[in-house]
């Protein structure tokens, strides 16, 4: 299982490996019968 507190300031790349930032937070939803909330962005520091 993944902890936001594990993720927080991990490097952030994209498609092609290019280093754009840094993990700063996570957008969640609740949505219906979901068990747990879904990740739906990415807020990435630059």
């Amino acid at each position: 299982m993944a902890y936001l507190s594990n993720l927080m300031g991990n490097p952030i790349t994209d498609v092609d490996g290019e280093r754009i930032g840094r993990l700063d937070d996570l957008v969640a939803s609740i949505r219906g019968a979901m068990p747990h909330p879904t990740i739906v962005a990415l807020v990435v520091k630059r």
